[in-house]
């Protein structure tokens, strides 16, 4: 199992979620949710177990997530998630040289600009990750948010372990990492990393998440134009235009 995520970079011309959209206005999120169990098919581990690539491989997992709920699910390739990385990182695939991670802002721009797997993103916005409500509400508006944290050491001594609380062992960081998050509930939420389902308490969210992100794309629209909670993508574009 790889890390990746490079320190968070802030942008003044990345929008915050809490000042485009009036989340009071939009159908209220229920107590518990849970998109990921839309993907019947494996959750693939887009060569995070070989490369620094999972700011790219959480993009590919968000990418299945969508289209499992909206339509088909859809899986990019780990060619497809490689060349992602290539482009934002400069990893060299020839010769694995320049494996060193990636920014999840660099991601994200270049998601939206020039999509990874033939998917691109209409926008997006900064979630304030030590407001709960919101980080709920973004997962259930928008199908999940994009986040990355500091890794603490005891999550990578016990690698059988999927569930993911605060603890008194070794909390030295030893890196970042990037994850989606799809489902939740009132203890925490359910995430992908590794190829794999996680959870995680809330309390383990805010001692170590220092960045998300709500994502705008129309691989979260059904075919009657309809997001899966029942939104019009046209209003919903209209609210996050500024995005």
């Amino acid at each position: 199992m790889k890390l990746g995520r490079l320190a968070a970079k802030r942008s003044l011309k990345t929008p915050a979620l809490g000042n485009y959209l009036q989340i009071s206005k939009l159908p209220v999120p229920p107590i518990k949710n849970a998109w990921e169990y839309a993907v019947t098919a494996p959750w693939q581990m887009m060569k995070n177990d070989q490369l620094g690539d999972c700011t790219c491989a959480a993009a590919g997992h968000m990418i299945m997530n969508w289209s499992a709920n909206t339509s088909t699910v859809v899986t990019p390739t780990d060619d497809e998630i490689i060349q992602a990385y290539t482009a934002v990182s400069g990893y060299d695939p020839s010769n694995g040289n320049n494996d060193n991670g990636a920014v999840e802002l660099d991601v994200l721009n270049y998601w939206k600009s020039t999509g990874i797997a033939g998917h691109k993103i209409l926008g997006f916005a900064t979630v304030d990750v030590q407001n709960i409500d919101q980080v709920k509400a973004a997962m259930y508006l928008f199908g999940g948010v994009y986040t990355g944290f500091n890794v603490p050491q005891f999550i990578m001594n016990d690698t059988g372990n999927h569930n993911w609380t605060q603890q008194s062992q070794d909390t030295n960081i030893i890196g970042g990492h990037a994850v989606p998050l799809f489902g939740y509930g009132r203890g925490g939420a359910t995430l992908v990393s590794w190829g794999e389902l996680y959870t995680l308490s809330w309390q383990f969210w805010q001692t170590y998440f220092d960045e998300a992100y709500a994502i705008v794309t129309s691989d979260w629209i059904k075919s009657t134009g309809l997001s899966p909670v029942g939104i019009d993508v046209n209003g919903l574009l209209t609210d996050l235009q500024a995005i």
